[in-house]
């Protein structure tokens, strides 16, 4: 089933109502103020459903203790799977502090194949996105999809959350976003309680990091193996003005985010541009170089300036280089690949 809901329609419903569909458990539902924001806005179906927003909307939230929820499925009556939801931002979404949206959410149940797809945003700050999340149940195969945003301080984006199941298979798409004013996390897939394997992070174009900002593709308390980030576009012609703000990571273990250890079996870093600074580099085995076609001599490729460098922990990490159409180096042409200042440890490959 699908929602298209439009100005005329939250208009009418300001004063608090229900847009139902043909079925008991399909409906939309929100409060409002008489200020014409949209303080809580639900989606309420547990499959199936697909929202769009197509107007302007701007979401308010004024306490934390109470912060505004948008939830694309929602199991409320913790009676079974939240699966194949989506909420779609066709629109420019202001989103104010301390406000939450949700592709899918469960408590003890699972979290599937839902997605949060925004166009274009505005966030406030502690503002937390979430392809889905579950209590105690997996999420697994969810999405966040982000293209054009101005993310502030305490932001968190999760492809998949679980307190108490797995996080595997989540995917979150960056492009044409800016991070500033604060730090932040970026994460593919976080269990609280199990594995965070296969999750995949991609910063795409115009994206830029102009302050403390932590991407980390999968963090969970038995494994985090088999993730993926991807730095640019594949045929590897974005242009990164600004990314030395952030810390890229792909396998972490832990509850405690000041004390996370790294899994780095199977999590790979794939660079698909040149000339790219961030602050800090971990718990991967295996990087991935596309050269781009503008790669000249002397060139570096990445560069790591925080004092914490690249950090395999003592391990050895695999280096895969490939020529993007259009290349032109000739013999003894010299390409830095990782400038970190640090040769305590070993690249093969």
């Amino acid at each position: 089933m699908s929602f298209n809901v439009k100005k005329k329609v939250m208009l009418a419903l300001l004063a608090g109502g229900m847009l139902c569909a043909n079925s008991a458990f399909a409906y939309v539902h929100w409060y409002g103020t008489a200020g014409g924001f949209v303080t809580d806005y639900l989606a309420a179906a547990k499959t199936g459903v697909n929202l769009e927003i197509t107007d302007s909307t701007i979401v308010e939230g004024d306490d934390v203790s109470s912060p505004v929820a948008i939830y694309g499925g929602y199991d409320y009556d913790d009676s079974g799977s939240v699966t194949g939801n989506s909420i779609t931002f066709n629109t420019t979404l202001t989103i104010k502090d301390n406000a939450e949206i949700y592709g899918g959410v469960a408590v003890d149940n699972p979290v599937t194949g839902n997605e949060v797809k925004i166009r274009n945003g505005i966030f406030g700050t502690n503002v937390c996105l979430y392809g889905g999340s579950s209590s105690d149940g997996n999420a697994n195969e969810n999405i966040v999809e982000v293209s054009g945003g101005t993310f502030m301080a305490g932001s968190k984006i999760y492809g998949g959350y679980s307190s108490g199941g797995d996080a595997n298979n989540n995917k979150v798409y960056f492009e044409g976003c800016t991070f500033s004013a604060g730090s932040g996390i970026l994460n593919g897939g976080c269990s609280e309680g199990g594995t965070a394997n296969g999750n995949d992070i991609y910063i795409l174009g115009d994206t830029e990091v102009i302050s403390s900002f932590g991407v980390l593709a999968g963090v969970g308390i038995t494994a985090a193996r088999g993730n993926n980030v991807y730095i640019g576009n594949e045929d590897a012609t974005t242009v990164f003005n600004n990314l030395k703000f952030l810390q890229l990571f792909g396998g972490l273990l832990g509850s405690d985010p000041d004390h996370l250890v790294a899994d780095i079996t199977g999590n790979v870093l794939h660079v698909r541009t040149a000339k790219c600074s961030v602050s800090a580099v971990g718990a991967f085995d295996t990087f991935n170089f596309t050269l781009p076609a503008s790669i000249q001599n002397n060139d570096k490729i990445l560069t790591v300036t925080d004092e914490l460098g690249v950090n395999f922990l003592g391990g050895t990490a695999t280096v895969n280089v490939k020529a993007a159409n259009g290349v032109k180096l000739n013999k003894d042409d010299v390409i830095t690949l990782v400038d970190s200042g640090d040769t305590s440890d070993t690249f093969v490959g």
